[in-house]
């Protein structure tokens, strides 16, 4: 059965109107925080409430497949790169392919995404504490927001202000 994130429960929804992102420009946790409630909160915990298994996602929930395998650091990149996940030497991992569609719509002319899970991370995270790091792709050469703040701040835009 699907689990609830923590901190979220159906007693205390979140709600996406008049609740600020952010206090400044450099506030990325509280707009990370913020985003976390609107499509976590407001998506999944209520799907899960009513028994939906697997909760559908918010976004990219098409998915097309997995496949599991190891990622592996090239031994020869420059010294100066050798930071972080990159210090390491393999990872196991997770690669999901989906695209930003209906799972009944057809997929041409849509966003399609590739996520990499790597497992066994050790050190300290930007984000969040745990043993995994994700990276995330699309197959559009930009993005409509340049950062979380503004993602936070289109979502939260209404029509009627």
């Amino acid at each position: 059965m699907a689990k609830k994130p923590k901190n979220l429960s159906i007693k205390t929804l979140a709600t996406a109107n008049n609740v600020p992102c952010w206090s400044n420009d450099k506030d990325v946790e509280l707009a990370c925080q913020r985003l976390t409630e609107m499509f976590v909160g407001l998506g999944q915990v209520p799907r899960i409430d009513k028994g939906q298994q697997p909760a559908q996602r918010a976004v990219f929930r098409k998915q097309h497949g997995i496949a599991y395998g190891h990622f592996i650091i090239n031994p020869d990149i420059d010294p100066q790169f050798k930071i972080g996940i990159f210090a390491g030497k393999e990872y196991e991992c997770a690669v999901r392919f989906s695209s930003d569609t209906l799972p009944s719509s057809p997929d041409l002319h849509s966003t399609l995404g590739l996520a990499v899970k790597l497992f066994g991370v050790d050190g300290p995270k930007l984000i969040g504490e745990g043993d995994t790091a994700d990276f995330i792709f699309q197959n559009m050469d930009r993005f409509f927001t340049k950062n979380a703040q503004q993602m936070c701040q289109f979502t939260n835009c209404r029509r009627d202000r």
